[in-house]
C-alpha cells in the first residue's frame, strides 16, 4: 500500500470518528504522528483530500458496471442501490459526495452509464440526463437523511421512492415510442361544400322528437306537430320524416343526406366537374332545392339546400 492511501484510509477512518464537520487536516496529521504540511505531499489542499475520500466510496460502483444486457430499469436500480450503500458505508458519506469534484473519470462512469441505458432504451439525451440528476439526487438526499436521523423508517421507503421516479420515466419512454398505427389526419377548416345531415324516416313525430329531446336534442326547424324536423344533438345535425321512404328511390329507414354550405349550383358544378354523376336536381316546398346522386352501391344521397329563412 502506498503512503498515499495510507493517508487518504486514514482520513476516511478519522471521518467514522468525528464526522465531516470535524474533520481537518491537523487532526488527521496527529493522528498518523506527521505535521500537517507533509499531507501536502499527498493532496495539495484539503478539497483534494475530501474528492479523493469521495472518489474512493464511488469507485466500487463505477468499476463493477451492470451487464449490457441487463434491462435499464434493473440495471439502474442496482446502480442507485449500490451508491447508496457506498454513502451509508461512512459516516456522513452522502454529505462528503455532495462536496465532490474529483476524479472526472470516476463520476463520468457513473452518470454516463445511466444517461447511456435511458438513451439506449428510447430517451433523448438531455432527457436522460435530467432524468438521471433527478435520481442521484433523490439518492443523495435520502442518504443525507438517513444518516442525520435514525427514525425516517424501514429501508423500503428508500426503493419506493426509486420506483415512483422509474414510473415517471418509464411513462416518458412509452409516449416517446412511436405508434405502429397510422396516424389519424387532424380534421382541417376546409369548407367542403356540404355537412352531413342523416334523415329519419319516423312513424310517430311527436313521440320521436321526445325520444331525442331526452338525449339532449333540441329542435332547429319544423316541429313535432309536423312532417319534418332539424334537430341538433352535439354537433350532428339529424332531420326527422314522418313519412315512409320511397321505395322507387330505394330509400331505407335512414338516408344519407347533406346539407349544402354554399349555393347548390356552385355545388353541382364542381360535383359534375370531379365525374359525380347527378342523379336529378329537384326542388322540395319544405326543404328547398336538392341533388341526388346515386353512389355505386344504388345508396341514394341527397344534398339539400335548405330554404334561406330555414337558416336562423
Amino acid at each position: 500500500m502506498s503512503r498515499r492511501d495510507e493517508v487518504l484510509l486514514a482520513a476516511l477512518d478519522l471521518l467514522d470518528e468525528v464526522g465531516l464537520d470535524a474533520l481537518t487536516t491537523r487532526r488527521l496529521a496527529a493522528r498518523l504522528g506527521i505535521q500537517a504540511g507533509s499531507l501536502y505531499r499527498h493532496f495539495d489542499s484539503k478539497r483534494a483530500l475530501l474528492d479523493a475520500m469521495a472518489g474512493h466510496l464511488l469507485r466500487g460502483v463505477a468499476e463493477d458496471p451492470p451487464a449490457d444486457d441487463e434491462p435499464w430499469e434493473d440495471a439502474v436500480r442496482r446502480v442507485v442501490s449500490r451508491m447508496r450503500a457506498a454513502m451509508l458505508s461512512r459516516r456522513d458519506g452522502a454529505r462528503l459526495l455532495t462536496t465532490f469534484h474529483g476524479p472526472p473519470e470516476i463520476g463520468e462512469r457513473l452518470v454516463e452509464g445511466l444517461v447511456g441505458r435511458l438513451v439506449a432504451a428510447g430517451r433523448p439525451r438531455e432527457d436522460a440526463a435530467v432524468a438521471v440528476d433527478t435520481l442521484l439526487g433523490y439518492v443523495n438526499g435520502f442518504s443525507i437523511e438517513e444518516q442525520e436521523h435514525d427514525d425516517l423508517g424501514p429501508d423500503a421507503r428508500f426503493p419506493a421512492g426509486v420506483e415512483l421516479i422509474l414510473a415517471g420515466i418509464r411513462g416518458q419512454l412509452a409516449d416517446s415510442v412511436p405508434s405502429t398505427t397510422p396516424a389519424r389526419p387532424e380534421p382541417d377548416d376546409q369548407d367542403l361544400g356540404m355537412h352531413l345531415r342523416p334523415m329519419v324516416h319516423v312513424e310517430d313525430m311527436s313521440a320521436s322528437v321526445t325520444f331525442y329531446e331526452r338525449l339532449g336534442a333540441t329542435v332547429l326547424h319544423g316541429s313535432r306537430d309536423g312532417d319534418w324536423a332539424l334537430l341538433a344533438l352535439g354537433e350532428a345535425r339529424i332531420g326527422l320524416l314522418a313519412h315512409p321512404p320511397n321505395p322507387e328511390q330505394r330509400g331505407g329507414l335512414v338516408e344519407l343526406n347533406f346539407e349544402a354550405t354554399e349555393p347548390l349550383d356552385v355545388l353541382e358544378a364542381r360535383l359534375r366537374a370531379d365525374g359525380i354523376t347527378i342523379t336529378s336536381p329537384t326542388s322540395h316546398a319544405s326543404f328547398g332545392r336538392q341533388l341526388q346522386l346515386t353512389a355505386p352501391d344504388g345508396l341514394l344521397i341527397k344534398i339539400d339546400e335548405l330554404a334561406p329563412d330555414l337558416y336562423a
